[in-house]
């Protein structure tokens, strides 16, 4: 069906995205942005190392609560105490979800509201941060939360502390079994996977070992996995990664530098870019559940058909994903040994959003 069809190298588009337009292409996300949906009554906390706020391209974010985890305020801006531009990591993931500055980057859901929570101590790597994880999730749920997406990741700590591989299997982490918490209570949780993918294989970190939680690898812009993605499987023997974005040399606004944006590497990036694909679907079909939207992005995915514990099941089309989001129910034959040669086949699609119609099956 032409709506779907995955946009050409150089689209129209490029002149409103700019150097942001890749996520979108390499995603299929077009079709779904130029019907104007952008992520409207879908509640996206991010937690990260803090966010600044007063830029130019967040002035028309909904931001709807912010909490500092770390000094006990509601102040997720740098501030004395911090070192310094601890936030661009945070702001970093911030504008690829939410950024509004038309020809320079725009963010893939920027009429989502957001909870921004800054959890992330940058001074040290104390096992402190995990609660503070927790913590903001939990603040995160009692605020409606839709979506969380967090590009942290704990394994190793300051005080010579370490999971072990073992310890990878779900129920160990104390973050690891918040965030599968959290999605029993219908929050979808992206998680980056980690970027130590130099180790090879087992080189995943906490939580994105949880059963219930998305967690995302990084590829380039061509759908290579990047050698830093790190890569399952879990100590009991789950893929992970789940999915797939770019994470590799994406555009993101920098608050250091001069510029004002820059190039960035890392499962950090490709986490809300797969969070913001999500938004997306959900604003789409509010109903589904956390479960429901993960299989509709895997069955879309690029490695759908042989996953693995290095892509997983690869980078989803997020057009299709959102046309067919609760599956195709064959209604008949009812036997896959067809009593004619000229059997009739019926099919049921429920929930096709309108911006996909007519839709043509071949």
């Amino acid at each position: 069906v032409t709506v779907l069809s995955r946009a050409a190298g150089e689209t129209s588009n490029d002149s409103t995205f700019g150097p942001s337009a890749m996520p979108f292409r390499q995603l299929n996300l077009f079709p779904l942005v130029n019907a104007g949906i952008r992520g409207a009554g879908v509640r996206i906390a991010i937690l990260d190392t803090g966010f600044e706020t007063e830029l130019a391209a967040f002035d028309e974010v909904s931001i709807v609560a912010q909490r500092d985890f770390v000094f006990g305020d509601s102040i997720v801006r740098n501030q004395v105490g911090d070192v310094p531009h601890a936030s661009r990591h945070g702001t970093e993931v911030l504008s690829l979800l939410a950024a509004g500055l038309p020809t320079q980057i725009v963010g893939i859901a920027p009429d989502a509201q957001y909870l921004l929570a800054k959890t992330e101590d940058v001074r040290s790597e104390t096992r402190v941060e995990e609660d503070n994880y927790v913590a903001a999730l939990e603040w995160a749920d009692s605020l409606g939360a839709h979506i969380v997406t967090s590009s942290l990741s704990y394994f190793q700590f300051d005080d010579g502390f370490s999971y072990s591989f073992g310890d990878l299997n779900g129920d160990v982490a104390v973050t690891t079994v918040a965030a599968d918490s959290a999605v029993a209570r219908g929050i979808v949780v992206v998680t980056a996977i980690g970027n130590d993918g130099a180790r090879g294989y087992r080189s995943l970190s906490t939580p994105a070992d949880g059963d219930s939680v998305i967690a995302v690898g990084a590829e380039d812009s061509l759908g290579v996995l990047a050698g830093f993605s790190s890569r399952g499987p879990t100590a009991d023997g789950r893929l992970k990664p789940d999915l797939t974005a770019p994470g590799q040399s994406v555009f993101v606004i920098n608050p250091t530098v001069t510029s004002g944006f820059s190039r960035a590497n890392g499962t950090s990036f490709s986490t809300p870019i797969i969070a913001g694909t999500i938004a997306l679907i959900r604003e789409l079909h509010p109903t589904l559940s956390p479960t429901e939207i993960l299989d509709a992005l895997k069955s879309t995915g690029t490695n759908r058909e042989a996953p693995d514990s290095s892509s997983g099941w690869g980078r989803p089309e997020g057009a299709i994903a959102a046309t067919f989001a609760r599956g195709i129910s064959i209604e008949s034959p009812t036997d896959t040994n067809l009593s004619t040669i000229t059997p009739l086949f019926s099919w049921e699609t429920p929930g096709i959003p309108s911006f996909a119609l007519p839709v043509t099956y071949r």
